[in-house]
């Protein structure tokens, strides 16, 4: 079994989507797709959360536009039959109840609860593709299985909570791929949680780490693993292999393209992450182990 991660950038539009299904109808085996929020969406619903909070009736305006985005992707992948509006529907639904009749708590317990319908909407889009291209995927909510505790915005998983539950949905009997959400989670009573921005990698490892994956790829926009900033070293090479503590420096040291806890859960299950571009998915990229 091997867990694919798409980051935003690569599924930002139709046709990074239909990429994605051309990268993984490649695959025969057991796959588990850890999918980012679409673009920018996570910045957009950031605005909505600062306007809502501050009082603000723009909030509606901004969060329109976002459903507007999602739609004419869904709309541009089912040109006949847009067999996934139903549920984005429902779920934008959800999010306009709850800014609409909750009080406002404490921010880092908003931000969870607001930020992280991005993450739902774009699964449910890329899995409706995938069953509508014919591969035999299901939709997960991550936030019945990957348990936390509460600290908001950068929870902390509860291992053998999770674990027993991961291992229980994500069993691979009668399908052969999922689709779920990084970044997320819920707290036992089932308060939506969030492990720190850009932590959709370290969602892939843990649960690469509770299935035992044979391996990990995170899809970037990059070639792999560069030995500088190419911004302020313009001939800045790929680097080909690299030890996970190498890696650990490397995040430490300010590299953003591997979240930095990511590492340890792979590590421990010494499980290799090979980091690799979208654009050119038979590259080599860059191996970590």
């Amino acid at each position: 079994m091997k867990v694919f991660k798409f980051g935003g950038a690569s599924v930002r539009d139709a046709t990074g989507i239909r990429n994605l299904y051309n990268i993984v109808s490649q695959e025969t085996g057991n796959l588990l797709i850890v999918v980012s929020a679409f673009g920018k969406t996570t910045n957009a619903l950031e605005m909505v959360l600062k306007s809502w909070l501050s009082g603000q009736e723009e909030y509606n305006d901004l969060l329109q536009d976002t459903y507007g985005y999602h739609i004419s992707v869904a709309e541009e992948l089912f040109p006949s039959s847009n067999s996934s509006k139903s549920k984005i529907d429902n779920s934008f639904a959800k999010l306009e109840e709850y800014l609409k009749s909750s009080e406002k708590c404490g921010y880092d317990f908003e931000y969870d609860q607001v930020v992280s319908f991005g993450e739902i909407w774009s699964t449910i889009i890329v899995e409706a593709f995938l069953r509508h291209s014919s591969l035999n995927a299901e939709w997960i909510d991550i936030r019945g299985n990957l348990i936390t505790d509460d600290r908001f915005r950068d929870a902390n998983i509860l291992w053998n909570e999770s674990t027993a539950r991961v291992r229980s949905v994500f069993s691979f009997k009668g399908r052969n791929i999922y689709v779920t959400q990084g970044f997320i989670g819920s707290t036992i009573a089932g308060q939506t949680t969030t492990l720190g921005r850009e932590g959709s990698d370290y969602t892939a490892a843990i649960l690469a780490n509770m299935l035992e994956a044979e391996k990990v790829v995170v899809w970037k926009d990059v070639p792999g693993l560069l030995n500088a900033d190419p911004r302020w070293m313009p001939d800045a090479s790929k680097l080909e292999e690299i030890s996970y503590r190498e890696a650990v420096e490397m995040t430490f040291s300010g590299a953003k393209v591997i979240h930095p806890k990511t590492i340890k859960p792979l590590h421990n299950k010494n499980i290799p992450l090979y980091v690799k571009s979208f654009l050119s998915p038979f590259e080599r990229g860059t191996i970590i182990k």
